[in-house]
């Protein structure tokens, strides 16, 4: 039996690999999809066994091109967040380490995607935060944290989807890692 690894990027890329499926059809092979979201969101979807003619044997639908999205969200966190803060049992986040001393953008920018976190583990009624949530977390003054949470909207970082409340801008996450990583 022959192996393929399915590749999927933004689309393209099903072409080729049909062709290539169609050349070994009278051999049976067994395809892997892998997404490519991005560089941090790599991977998942379902394994497809192929028959020797290449069908899948259920029905293809759009319902085939979701991804978790819950679980690629929790390996990104993870990576990101695991050496920098914790979480108690009760929703709390506390940062450990040399991150207690980051400047106050990145401080924020961390809490943000802590909430978001205990948000998908469900230790949090929401992902949003307000500033004197934010503040009381970092220890903090509230104006700092407002000044640095406009400042952020401004770069596209963060959102606020209602007056006094704020949360990571999930589509600008590889900026966000890379200046955690700076």
């Amino acid at each position: 039996m022959l192996n393929f690894t399915f590749i999927r990027i933004d689309g393209r890329s099903i072409s080729y690999w049909i062709g290539i499926r169609n050349i070994f059809k009278s051999v049976p092979t067994n395809i892997s999809e892998v997404v490519l979201i991005s560089d941090e969101r790599k991977k998942y979807s379902e394994d497809a066994s192929r028959s020797a003619n290449g069908r899948k044997s259920e029905k293809k639908s759009l319902e085939d091109l979701i991804i978790k999205e819950e679980s690629v969200a929790k390996e990104i966190l993870y990576d990101v967040l695991k050496d920098h803060v914790r979480f108690t049992d009760r929703g709390s986040i506390m940062f450990v380490g040399s991150s207690k001393k980051l400047p106050h953008k990145e401080k924020i920018l961390l809490v943000l995607l802590a909430r978001k976190a205990l948000y998908i583990l469900g230790k949090a009624d929401t992902e949003e935060m307000s500033p004197k949530e934010i503040s009381e977390t970092i220890g903090i003054h509230g104006g700092i944290v407002r000044s640095v949470l406009s400042a952020l909207k401004k770069e596209g970082l963060v959102s606020s989807p209602k007056r006094g409340s704020w949360r990571i801008n999930w589509s600008k996450f590889d900026e966000i890692k890379e200046l955690l990583e700076d």
